[in-house]
């Protein structure tokens, strides 16, 4: 997943033990990997999934800024690279992304 520095990171200064990973894509000093791409890109359109599985201001709340930052993500990769990037997400990607989703991965 993206890759900085924790020490560096403004938002772990300020929560060291409470930061959602997710934020690491907001961090100034985050670089994504061409490699997790797929992961990402599969992450990116679950969320846009939930978004009719839930009230809009649930989703909005929870996701949207996570949403906003891979939809820009997306458009930094092109987004003709990053629906190639979803179709290659493994198993191991889709596992991962859906225990993300459920809340259920150990920080």
């Amino acid at each position: 997943m993206p890759r900085a520095s924790e020490r560096r990171s403004p938002a772990a200064q300020r929560h060291a033990d409470t930061v959602d990973f997710l934020l690491c894509l907001a961090c100034p000093n985050a670089h994504v990997h061409p490699g997790h791409h797929p992961r990402l890109a599969l992450l990116h359109a679950h969320i846009q999934g939930l978004r009719s599985a839930m009230p809009e201001h649930r989703w909005h709340q929870r996701w949207y800024a996570h949403w906003q930052r891979l939809d820009d993500l997306a458009d930094k990769v092109g987004r003709p690279s990053w629906a190639a990037a979803r179709v290659r997400a493994s198993d191991t990607d889709r596992t991962l992304v859906d225990l993300l989703l459920k809340g259920q991965l150990a920080s």
